[in-house]
């Protein structure tokens, strides 16, 4: 990052850092943002990046029930300066990419998730905010006329919901009384992630799906409410691509500036479980995503009849039992996030998609205009979700949290 020498030296190098990249005129210099999308990334930075082999956890198959390509595509990053981050570039296919983007703007905001418009706004429990949005009211069965304009702008006014265990944006705390069921999808997926970093007992308890528009920005933080600060932070983005700012525990600390695209996941543990980090800049680029609009098929081929899967209906590729490595031996771990043994891996996946809410098989041009309404979202922003685990393991909550103040 080229800072000017009129920059006021008395703000800490962090918040200097996201004022630089914030500001729109003139524009930043982004020469040295890293690109781990290009190869070799960082090159033009001068932090070393180092390539990361992720552990064989599971099969090619127990990735694919959570939307994942097999462990032998990840690409994965860690930054000498940063101990403890990992950056995982878009391991998703197109499928789960897809599959992931319907749960956070149709099923993670709904009832009883809290979210930022809970208190502003009345709706009935049967009511979701992405049907009766603007981007879906072209296909949606509902009666246009039956629904106020106010009502189908509320989708852009949504900024967070919360998952599992309710943050309390209050008193930032969470509290044993204040928990929803966390979904089994996106636990299976978290561990997963976590596992292959070496965080075999991980146990995701609680999440914020963040919803950013164009012009958002999200200033420097940490996260340090939970009450178990080894388990690591996962954060995965789908949407436009953003610059986020990584620091260490004070602001004090020239941060490294990065893209994150679509599909990306940041994960921060160890020393950097607790760094400031930051997005002070969304950047709008026509065609993000749009290789997600290329044919709605399955990876098999075969055609998509809903978004309630990461891929299509019985797809044959299911029954391949296709590992990451030749010791099969290897993938099973008393502690890996998926079962080992088919029986086990079917379990696993009648869990996932029995706690899916269903909706009813498309015809291919519903199928088209249910991805257009998605993929018009996503022109005008991104999405994060943002996992953690709350407890240590096999812990409980203080006495002090013990309720709802």
């Amino acid at each position: 990052m080229k800072m000017e020498s009129t920059e006021n030296h008395s703000i800490p190098p962090f918040r200097a850092a996201f004022k630089y990249y914030k500001r729109r005129q003139p524009l930043p210099d982004f020469s040295t943002v890293i690109d781990f999308h290009t190869h070799p990334p960082g090159s033009s930075n001068p932090v070393k990046v180092s390539a990361l082999q992720p552990n064989p956890v599971a099969s090619a198959q127990q990735c694919r029930n959570v939307g994942l390509k097999p462990l032998t595509q990840w690409q994965c990053y860690t930054i000498e300066e940063f101990p403890g981050f990992v950056f995982i570039r878009n391991p998703f296919s197109n499928c789960g990419q897809r599959y992931w983007i319907k749960r956070c703007l149709r099923d993670f905001h709904a009832w009883p998730n809290n979210t930022n418009l809970r208190n502003h706004i009345s709706l009935a429990v049967d009511e979701n905010l992405w049907d009766i949005s603007q981007y879906c009211s072209h296909y949606h069965a509902v009666k246009s006329n039956e629904i106020t304009q106010n009502k189908k702008d509320l989708i852009d006014k949504l900024r967070w919901a919360t998952l599992g265990y309710q943050y309390d944006w209050t008193t930032k705390e969470y509290y044993p009384n204040n928990k929803n069921d966390f979904p089994t999808d996106l636990a299976e997926l978290s561990k997963l992630f976590a596992a292959a970093i070496g965080f075999h007992s991980y146990s995701p308890e609680a999440a914020i799906i963040n919803y950013y528009k164009l012009d958002s920005t999200l200033s420097g933080h940490t996260d340090h409410s939970e009450f178990d600060l080894t388990a690591p932070l996962i954060s995965v983005s789908f949407g436009q691509k953003a610059i986020f700012l990584l620091g260490s525990q004070t602001l004090s600390t020239t941060p490294v500036a990065m893209y994150i695209q679509s599909g990306d996941v940041c994960i921060m543990s160890a020393k950097s479980r607790l760094a400031y980090h930051a997005v002070p800049r969304i950047i709008n680029e026509k065609n993000s995503c749009s290789y997600l609009l290329d044919r709605l098929l399955c990876e098999c081929g075969k055609v998509i009849r809903n978004f309630d899967r990461p891929c299509c209906e019985y797809c044959p590729m299911d029954n391949k039992q296709t590992f990451d490595n030749s010791n099969n031996n290897d993938l099973v771990t008393k502690d890996q996030p998926m079962g080992s043994s088919g029986s086990d891996t079917a379990n696993v996946k009648s869990n996932i998609i029995n706690s899916i809410p269903k909706s009813s098989y498309l015809n291919q041009d519903d199928m088209q205009a249910l991805w257009m309404s998605f993929h018009k979202y996503l022109q005008g922003g991104r999405i994060n979700m943002n996992v953690r685990q709350v407890l240590q393991t096999n812990g409980t909550f203080p006495v002090k949290t013990s309720s709802v103040p």
